[in-house]
């Protein structure tokens, strides 16, 4: 599932709570908007509670709402590369997050399957 402005993928981050890595994207992570890389900031992770929340965020910072939703698997969880496959919905195919330096900046890169 891909929540916008969010990208999320599972991490364990709180012992015994499984949490969301998730990425902010300036536009919906569409297969047109990732037809060339899209840079993505890392925010802090999420509870698995917002896997099907949508609407306002708190203290006024904007709105959340569900762009899509399926299956994914992650292949390779490093401290500066995730690769991740999308299983369904319109980003089926292979994802790829690279680190860009020591920020929260990302590089986000997806070969569609079927493009």
């Amino acid at each position: 599932m891909l929540l916008r402005p969010d990208v999320p993928v599972s991490t364990q981050s709180d012992p015994g709570e499984l949490c969301l890595a998730v990425w902010q994207c300036p536009w919906p992570p569409t297969s047109r908007n990732l037809a060339a890389p899209m840079k993505v900031r890392r925010i802090a992770d999420h509870r698995r509670a917002f896997l099907t929340w949508e609407g306002p965020l708190r203290d006024d910072l904007g709105r959340c709402r569900m762009v899509e939703k399926g299956v994914y698997r992650p292949r390779l969880i490093r401290e500066t590369l995730w690769l991740v496959e999308f299983g369904d919905g319109s980003l089926a195919g292979e994802a790829r997050l690279e680190r860009c330096g020591e920020g929260d900046l990302w590089t986000l890169t997806v070969d569609a399957a079927g493009r």
